[in-house]
């Protein structure tokens, strides 16, 4: 190749070279703004999250603690939901503005089906965007800003999916099921048992400033004993962490005349610090047609009932008996054998 040849491949690769220096530097700087529109890097200054579907579903969480969170101002947000929101809410991307080809169907589609996002700095709002549905990919989620015209694919980057349901607007899917957390024996003072349809058999279980147990008749005036301390320690760890299957929808009129019934039982933690949590539990009646291993027709369903947290009426939530029965004991479990 002569000198002149070799000149002119030069300028080229060079022209070529500055060319896509001015086509990246251009294009990376509309996309670098674009980055920032959606995510929030500052996590831990972020109080509040408001969620809003075109159902008319919305999902608000507030922030009361560094990590505890409360749904709708009223009940405990589930923790592991908040943190993979806060997390996508930091690691957004833009990952291409959505192709002109596609712009007016992306926006319809975005109208007619999207999750409004509110997200709250120190009590003052920072982002509004909408987040719609996965690209045909699945690899990548249409977002738009309140107010703007111009759609984007987003994503995380290193991660394979897209990234709506982390948006989700299910009430009861956002709640914290738990119903009691005790992880240690030194933060219960008492636990009682009202049997509603066996009085006889209620009881307390107490423990002392000295770490001693004390078991009681409801109305006795004598405790009863020796006490097994074992079970009695097993028994007391079953309360570290008791959770409800899920909250239910029912008409106010079914609701009421289940907590009009007779419960089943009720069962109150008092913690050491003077708190107290109590959840009552009624029985479901069985599907007709279901029977026992002695195919003998059965009243009760066996594995779930109906219970209330607290004095809480405005809703009732499904337990299982799996979880419960370890807490519903009869007062002799806790004696100690003869030897």
């Amino acid at each position: 190749m002569n000198k002149r040849s070799i000149l002119f491949v030069l300028g080229i690769l060079l022209l070529t070279a500055a060319a896509f220096y001015v086509y990246r530097s251009r294009s990376g700087s509309t996309l670098d703004s674009s980055l920032m529109e959606f995510a929030v890097s500052d996590t831990a200054s972020i109080d509040r999250i408001f969620l809003a579907d075109r159902q008319g579903n919305t999902v608000l969480l507030d922030r009361k603690q560094s990590n505890h969170w409360i749904l709708n101002e009223k009940h405990k947000a589930r923790q592991d939901a908040v943190q993979l929101l806060l997390e996508t809410i930091m690691k957004v991307e833009v990952k291409m503005p959505v192709p002109k080809v596609s712009h007016n169907n992306v926006v319809r589609l975005l109208a007619g089906a999207s999750t409004k996002v509110e997200i709250y700095q120190k009590g003052n709002l920072v982002r509004t965007y909408y987040v719609g549905d996965a690209t045909t990919d699945h690899e990548g989620t249409y977002m738009i800003m309140e107010g703007k015209e111009v759609p984007y694919i987003t994503h995380i980057a290193g991660f394979h999916g897209w990234l709506t349901p982390r948006y989700f607007t299910r009430v009861n899917e956002w709640r914290d099921t738990e119903v009691f957390r005790y992880p240690r024996l030194s933060e219960i003072a008492e636990v009682s048992i009202t049997y509603h349809t066996d009085p006889a058999a209620s009881f307390s279980l107490t423990r002392d400033t000295d770490g001693l147990y004390h078991l009681r008749l409801s109305g006795a005036t004598a405790d009863m004993g020796p006490l097994d301390t074992s079970i009695v320690r097993m028994y007391m760890h079953e309360f570290s962490n008791v959770r409800f299957e899920r909250a239910m929808n029912m008409e106010d009129a079914v609701r009421d005349s289940v907590i009009a019934s007779q419960p089943y039982y009720t069962v109150k933690v008092r913690h050491a610090g003077g708190e107290e949590r109590s959840v009552t539990t009624w029985r479901i009646k069985a599907l007709p047609g279901t029977l026992n291993i002695d195919d003998k027709p059965l009243e009760w369903d066996t594995d779930r009932m109906h219970a209330m947290l607290g004095d809480d009426r405005s809703e009732l939530v499904l337990v299982q008996y799996f979880v419960f029965d370890r807490l519903a004991l009869h007062p002799s479990a806790f004696l100690k054998r003869p030897q």
